[in-house]
């Protein structure tokens, strides 16, 4: 567990920040000192045993950490990525502040990027990566990997926040509305605590799973990460394209088939059912019996969706959908609960982590 915190300063500031501090100054501490340090107690709990800071000429990082053996030098954080052909300029340098779990298939990826490095830290392969590919580098740690971190990149006069896909991270963060700056923390209390002591004024925000808040020290930008597909070309004619999207598609289905039966949740929109087309064709080219794809049919009694689920299954000869279609609320419990036996004797297992969400865009979101 980590713990990472900082401020990002605006443009219209930065050149101005000794003055800026000298006139806020209070009890002896500027500004920026006091919000680190408020910062800095908000994370301690995150990472009792170690904390440290770095600073640029755009931004001060904060990381609380428990150091391993292993990693408490190499790994040390925030960490900065020198460019000595400029002879030490730090506005050509990056630095990083993470908290997150790089797996083995993301180092990997990551060592093809920026070469492989003995007893590199996470840390270390991931800013090295965001030199390489800049925030392209969110392709490699896909949706398997956990993460939150902020880069500050002075070279290109940008910075970037990021979290992960599954949400495992949390960063919560405030643009102050008097000076612009970008202020962040793994815990909110602690820019509560900012807000409350009117250190900063402005409301705070968590970026949401999968989000990224990027800028140029002046402008601020969120978005959600919109990855390359892996090279796929977005200039095709529109029936190259369309092959091509499907075949991304089809093979981000096909490496998630187990080898025994599994369930494809149908609400009857045309993304689920798609997921469970694409899946039977699947299964009969490995010489499978489709039926091990098997279809549970959820929706309410009243919607309209679930009905176009029972449309494709007459059509296509499918005999053995598991159908809920609960009144209110309570029904769908009590539907549930009567039809977990056949679920179970159906797939072989009662592992509910066989039971497949079938939205193609979740689907596609996975396949990194």
């Amino acid at each position: 567990m980590c713990g990472i915190a900082g401020i990002i300063f605006n443009n219209n500031l930065i050149f101005n920040n000794k003055l800026y501090d000298l006139f806020h100054t209070r009890e002896g501490k500027n500004y920026r000192e006091r919000i680190l340090q408020i910062l800095a107690l908000g994370i301690k709990e995150r990472g009792p045993f170690f904390q440290a800071t770095n600073s640029m000429p755009h931004a001060q990082f904060l990381h609380s950490r428990i150091p391993t053996q292993s990693d408490e030098i190499i790994g040390r954080q925030p960490m900065i990525l020198h460019d000595f052909e400029s002879d030490n300029d730090p506005f050509r340098d990056v630095m990083i502040t993470y908290n997150g779990d790089i797996y083995a298939d993301g180092r990997k990826t990551l060592e093809s990027i920026v070469g492989k490095q003995a007893d590199a830290s996470d840390t270390a392969l991931l800013i090295a990566g965001y030199k390489a590919v800049g925030k392209y580098v969110l392709n490699v740690l896909g949706t398997t990997n956990e993460y939150a971190f902020v880069v500050c990149d002075e070279y290109n006069n940008r910075f970037l926040a990021a979290r992960d896909n599954s949400g495992n991270r949390p960063l919560f963060y405030v643009i102050d509305t008097q000076t612009q700056n970008f202020i962040f923390s793994s815990l909110a209390f602690p820019l509560a605590e900012l807000i409350k002591q009117k250190e900063i004024t402005g409301t705070i925000e968590q970026l949401l799973p999968g989000e990224i808040l990027e800028g140029d020290f002046i402008n601020y930008r969120k978005s959600f990460f919109q990855p390359d597909y892996y090279g796929l070309d977005t200039s095709l004619a529109p029936p190259d394209f369309l092959e091509a999207f499907y075949y991304l598609i089809e093979k981000a289905i096909e490496k998630r088939i187990p080898e025994m039966p599994f369930a494809i949740k149908v609400s009857g929109g045309l993304d689920s059912i798609a997921a469970l087309h694409i899946a039977r064709k699947i299964l009969t080219e490995q010489g499978r019996n489709p039926n091990d794809a098997v279809p549970i049919n959820f929706g309410f009694a009243a919607a309209e969706d679930p009905i176009w689920a029972e449309r494709y299954f007459h059509e296509f000869g499918i005999t053995n959908a598991i159908t809920i279609r609960p009144t209110h609320k309570k029904d769908f419990l009590d539907q549930l609960f009567r039809k977990l036996p056949e679920i179970a004797v159906t797939l072989e297992s009662t592992f509910p982590n066989l039971i497949r969400f079938g939205a193609l865009s979740d689907i596609i979101a996975k396949s990194a």
